[in-house]
């Protein structure tokens, strides 16, 4: 119940533009993204601090981002069914892309 409170303040924002100016917006992620994010493993988050300290931001991390938007703007009703399928699509294509990278981390981690 709460995610789909949560998703549907999100959703409703977007439709009005709210998102389009928010504060940070093409800025980097702060520290305590990476410190505390529920996407990293937690047997990867020190290794992940690393290189974000080296300015780097891994992949899978921006792929999980990228996904969650895509999943996002397919809940909008301005969409039309030929724009709506491309988005699925794409969806589908990036959830692969990013399991095989998580199997990748998981299993190059032994687990």
């Amino acid at each position: 119940m709460l995610r789909w409170l949560a998703e549907k303040r999100i959703q409703d924002a977007i439709d009005r533009g709210e998102l389009e100016t928010y504060e940070g917006k093409g800025q980097p992620f702060p520290e305590e993204f990476f410190a505390e994010n529920p996407y990293v493993p937690e047997n990867l988050r020190q290794s992940f601090k690393f290189l974000k300290g080296a300015s780097f931001t891994p992949h899978v991390l921006l792929l999980k981002h990228e996904l969650d938007v895509l999943r996002i703007r397919a809940k909008s009703k301005k969409l039309t069914a030929e724009d709506r399928r491309e988005l699925e699509r794409e969806i589908s294509t990036k959830a692969i892309e990013y399991e095989v990278r998580m199997e990748f981390y998981r299993s190059s981690l032994g687990g």
